[in-house]
């Protein structure tokens, strides 16, 4: 077949750092398309392990046509209705998009095929189906369904919108049959009067080039722009300049070709969109009622780039990266996407042209220190992280399996194309797999990490505990996604994932120690990073973990009722049914040791004052609640210079039980 040549190498890429060099090619076509296509939505949910392209992927008997299956609430895709309540947990209002992907790796664009496929996605947005669906399907529509329940459409900001893509390899060339079946389509949706917009794409192997281009941010942008002038020089900056244009010259550069926002233009930003807030929504306003002032009362963006060259009034952007102003030009978006003019706002953009990653990092910071409240979105930014990036590069490997490397910072080493994706771990996947393992809470494992650095950032990356932790939960998980994606029952083993990791660690090396005791875990650790190195051991391991963990889901269901093997995944009260049964059930550690370690927290100190004998006194950045503390506690420390600094602290109980914090260290940023 001829089509873009590039494009076949971006395949030949994925399947390689996909490990996927034994499967079938018009499957690895069809996980490439979908990759490609749902990156375009939320880049980081496909760096590292591949697992929600398992679920997403349909395709097989009786898969209605349909090829890819994703829905997004709050820009957030989720594979289960717990992530659904995870979010709306997050979030007073949600807003829910369903996407349905067909692809075929052939050169014609063809209408019977394409009927089928409308005809597939009209029957699942409908209340009642009626063409033969496989398990796959069957588990997006209870998710589809639970949506659309009144507890959930409660909540909604707006009715879900529809979008859909058909992806063939050769040239779309207008197909007014495919056309007229689209308009259809969207009739009978729009009947249902449950569904908002319809976004239809037809693409092609050049679309496809092109998307794959602008989800790796290859792209120049040229911004036409109203006055600028040059930054000072600086030694590793190429080229510095700060200019005034108007928005509508950066909507050009925000939106891609499907009319999205470029998500891979936020890479580098510390902080998501923060959504439906009050500085969002003055902003909005601002937008609407006073258009002119918006320049005065906006601090603009900040654009890192790998060149910038202004000539005539322009200038040319190449790979550019926002790494401040997030909220400014989702807001921007946003006004656009509501049809609010945009001709008379202004804004200033800071542009560096710049190749020295340390460089990027120092602006990433500098141009986000607005206050206090942004110190969670630094956490990658700590020494620990550091620290621990550097102690996966140390890590001896086996001929057996490769070298892990942690990725601190989105797309680190995407210019190093030996590291393949089954060798990355990012922070979302280091933060669920040591909640699971360590703090034996793996129903907590699924929730985003934001929630989970919320929850548990007094407990784990504590500046004295070990590091091997952080290197063996994830380093395991990894491998046993690995020797999953073999398996028949591998959607099971993606569906729990967080659950077999824990069975199998205690299968393993028994239940694991307090994180805090450095030697004890660093034995525990060992006895893990053994098995590596030994697959076929670790791939009976695995089965055996497996069988486990059915036959406590099997006890859990026979104990509860068939209405509840559902709802395991994120339940705490199964979680502790299920540490229960291990204890009970398991030779291996078989009684935990008492912990009579004092343990030590670490939390940002967010305010200070003086009581009346002129005593310092304030508060230590906590969840659910901030906990108190008072210089009487230790009187050698300087508290007047403690605000917005973070602390090692431990806990005291006065008589009544009321806790506060005994401050034992504060740490050097």
């Amino acid at each position: 077949m001829q089509f873009e040549p590039m494009l076949k190498v971006m395949i030949k890429d994925y399947q390689k750092s996909y490990g996927m060099d034994n499967v079938d090619e018009d499957i690895v076509f069809e996980y490439f398309v979908n990759h490609t296509i749902l990156r375009s939505h939320q880049p980081e949910a496909f760096n590292v392990i591949n697992d929600i392209c398992d679920l997403i992927c349909v395709d097989g008997q009786n898969d209605m046509g349909i090829d890819g299956i994703a829905i997004k609430v709050n820009d957030i895709f989720i594979s289960s209705i717990e992530d659904v309540d995870n979010i709306v947990s997050m979030y007073k209002r949600i807003k829910i998009e369903f996407i349905f992907i067909q692809s075929k790796y052939k050169e014609k664009f063809d209408t019977g095929e394409y009927g089928k496929f409308v005809d597939g996605v009209i029957d699942f947005l409908q209340v009642e189906h009626y063409e033969p669906h496989n398990d796959k399907i069957e588990s997006w529509i209870r998710i589809k369904d639970y949506l659309l329940s009144e507890e959930i459409m409660s909540v909604w900001s707006s009715v879900p919108d529809i979008r859909t893509y058909y992806v063939v390899m050769g040239k779309w060339n207008e197909n007014e049959h495919i056309i007229a079946k689209t308009k259809n389509m969207k009739k009978q949706i729009e009947r249902m009067r449950t569904y908002g917009n319809v976004f239809e794409r037809y693409m092609d192997s050049k679309s496809l080039h092109t998307m794959c281009e602008e989800n790796e941010n290859n792209f120049t942008t040229v911004l036409n722009t109203i006055d600028s002038f040059q930054l000072t020089e600086v030694s590793g900056v190429e080229n510095s300049i700060i200019l005034l244009c108007n928005a509508e010259e950066v909507i050009k550069m925000l939106k891609s070709s499907d009319e999205l926002l470029r998500k891979s233009l936020f890479n580098d930003n510390v902080r998501d969109y923060q959504g439906d807030t009050t500085i969002n929504q003055e902003m909005l306003q601002t937008i609407g009622e006073k258009p002119q002032q918006f320049v005065l009362m906006n601090n603009g963006i900040t654009i890192v780039c790998s060149k910038a060259i202004s000539s005539n009034r322009k200038v040319t952007i190449t790979n550019p990266q926002v790494v401040n102003g997030c909220q400014t030009c989702n807001v921007l978006y946003l006004a656009y996407k509501k049809g609010s003019p945009l001709r008379d706002i202004y804004i200033t953009v800071k542009v560096i042209s710049t190749r020295i990653n340390e460089i990027t990092n120092q602006i990433v910071r500098g141009t986000n220190r607005q206050n206090i409240v942004l110190d969670e979105a630094f956490e990658i930014t700590r020494d620990f992280h550091k620290n621990l990036e550097n102690f996966y590069l140390s890590m001896p490997v086996d001929a057996s399996y490769e070298k892990i490397y942690y990725e601190r910072r989105s797309k680190q080493y995407v210019d190093n194309p030996t590291i393949l994706a089954t060798q990355k771990i990012n922070f979302r996947l280091l933060i669920q797999s040591i909640v699971s393992l360590f703090l034996e809470k793996p129903n907590y494992g699924y929730m985003h990490e934001a929630k989970l650095l919320q929850e548990f950032q007094n407990i784990i990356f504590v500046d004295n505990q070990s590091l091997f932790p952080y290197y063996v939960a994830p380093c395991l998980l990894l491998l046993m996604d690995i020797i999953c994606r073999e398996r028949e029952d591998r959607r099971f083993c993606s569906t729990y994932k967080y659950q077999i990791l824990y069975v199998l660690a205690v299968d393993i090396a028994g239940f694991p120690p307090d994180i805090n005791k450095s030697k004890i875990v660093d034995g525990y650790c060992e006895k893990i990073v053994k098995v590596f190195s030994n697959k076929d051991f670790l791939k009976q391991k695995i089965e055996s973990s497996l069988n486990k963990f059915k036959e406590i889901v099997d006890s859990w269901v026979k104990l509860k009722g068939e209405s509840y093997y559902h709802g395991v995944k994120s339940n705490q009260d199964f979680n502790e049914y299920l540490l229960r049964y291990l204890h009970e059930h398991t030779s291996i550690g078989a009684v935990k040791a008492i912990d009579n370690m004092e343990k030590e927290y670490r939390g940002t100190v967010i305010k200070v004052l003086i009581d009346k004998n002129n005593k310092y006194y304030g508060f230590i950045s906590r969840m659910p609640e901030n906990i108190f503390f008072h210089s009487n506690d230790n009187k050698n420390m300087d508290f007047g210079d403690l605000y917005a600094k973070d602390v090692m602290y431990k806990i005291a109980k006065d008589f009544k039980q009321n806790e506060r914090a005994i401050i034992t260290k504060v740490i050097k940023r």
